[in-house]
């Protein structure tokens, strides 16, 4: 799928990497608040996803808004909240670990480690999906998932550094 003529092409699963970032920043950080019990960090990662999504549409309405400025808002608007869907679906896993904790089925720490376990194997799997997707042979495709893995492990280190 392509975007408008007049916008650079965007792969869908810019906004899923973004996302899976933030929503592993957001469980890292606020799992180092001892007193913070699964469903706080499930409303932090939930509105921190939806406030950064918000975010995101705004931002590319105006930019479609600026380089497009006789094309119909409400087009506009859709194609933005569709490009940047992606960014708020991958919340979704582990939001679910951690409401799984919340209801007694995982220990805290199991439902925080799940939750950035999940977000580990989502870079990884969209790594390894984009490079496929540009062609790139299955050796390539692994490195490209690697990489967006370390990125992941980079945010679970600076988590284990500041505990």
């Amino acid at each position: 799928m392509r975007g408008a003529p007049d916008r650079p092409f965007r792969p869908v699963p810019t906004g899923a990497v973004y996302g899976t970032i933030i929503v592993m920043a957001v469980v890292a950080s606020v799992s180092e608040d001892a007193a913070a019990d699964p469903f706080e960090m499930l409303g932090a990662v939930v509105l921190s996803a939806f406030a950064f999504w918000l975010a995101h549409v705004y931002a590319d309405v105006l930019s479609r808004r600026l380089s497009s400025p006789s094309g119909a808002f409400g087009e506009q608007l859709g194609a933005s909240l569709r490009d940047a869907w992606p960014l708020l679906q991958t919340a979704g896993a582990p939001a679910l670990a951690l409401l799984l904790a919340g209801f007694g089925g995982l220990s805290r720490s199991a439902g925080v480690a799940l939750a950035l376990g999940l977000g580990l194997v989502q870079l990884f799997a969209w790594g390894t999906a984009l490079a496929r997707r540009h062609g790139r042979s299955g050796l390539r495709a692994l490195a490209s998932g690697l990489v967006n893995l370390g990125i992941g492990l980079l945010v679970v280190l600076l988590k284990a550094l500041v505990h």
